[in-house]
C-alpha cells in the first residue's frame, strides 16, 4: 500500500462522507430540505451624529479656466536677411627691428700636443 494518498482518492473520500451524511440527516429528520432564506437587505449603519452612508452636499467641479486662442496675424512681416557687415581686419605688422650686429667668433686656438705619458712599467719585485 503506497504511502501517500492521491488527491483523486481523498476527494472520493470526502464526498461519499458527506453523501452517507446527508442521508443519515435526511433520515433523522424525515422531511426534506428548507431552502436557505432569502438574505435580508442591509441595515444602515449609524454613528451617535453622523450616520455612514448619508451624503452631504458635494460641490461641482470648478469650471476649466481656458484661454482664448491666440489671434493669428493679419500679415506676416518678410523676413529681411541682411548681409552681415565684416571688416576685415588690418594685420597688423610688427615693427621691423633693427637686426643685432654679429658678434665676431673667437679664433679657434691651436691645439697643444698634450704632454706624453710616462711609460708604463710592472715591477714583479714584490
Amino acid at each position: 500500500m503506497p504511502e501517500r494518498l492521491s488527491l483523486a482518492t481523498v476527494a472520493t473520500c470526502a464526498a461519499l462522507a458527506a453523501v452517507v451524511f446527508g442521508g443519515a440527516y435526511a433520515l433523522a429528520h424525515e422531511e426534506p430540505a428548507k431552502p436557505a432564506p432569502a438574505p435580508a437587505s442591509p441595515t444602515a449603519v449609524r454613528l451617535e451624529r453622523d450616520p455612514v452612508g448619508e451624503l452631504r452636499k458635494v460641490s461641482p467641479l470648478p469650471a476649466l479656466v481656458v484661454p482664448p486662442p491666440r489671434p493669428e496675424p493679419a500679415e506676416p512681416e518678410p523676413v529681411l536677411e541682411e548681409e552681415p557687415v565684416v571688416s576685415t581686419p588690418v594685420p597688423e605688422a610688427p615693427a621691423p627691428t633693427p637686426a643685432p650686429t654679429p658678434t665676431p667668433t673667437p679664433a679657434p686656438k691651436p691645439e697643444q700636443p698634450a704632454p706624453p705619458k710616462p711609460p708604463v712599467t710592472f715591477d714583479d719585485s714584490g
